[in-house]
């Protein structure tokens, strides 16, 4: 997967951070089991984001969650369980 070509700074989250870049998006939040299998899926404001993201994960079968930014679907980052 491409992300930048020069590497960046990772974002050094602690739980329950959200990037910045998150607000004024449109989402798309895609929830997966532990065998990569899709489970559910969601498109939302970025300023709900926080909150669906700990609903999705609430559920004991979902293992991570894939987000992308819902306009060109471009893969925007991965959520695993803090």
């Amino acid at each position: 997967m491409f992300v930048h070509a020069d590497g960046c700074e990772p974002f050094d989250s602690v739980p329950g951070a959200v990037s910045e870049q998150v607000a004024g998006r449109v989402l798309s939040i895609r929830a997966y089991d532990g065998e990569a299998m899709m489970t559910g899926a969601t498109v939302l404001e970025g300023e709900r984001f926080a909150d669906r993201a700990e609903e999705l994960l609430s559920d004991t079968d979902v293992a991570f969650l894939h987000v992308h930014f819902a306009g060109p679907g471009c893969f925007a980052f991965r959520v695993d369980r803090a």
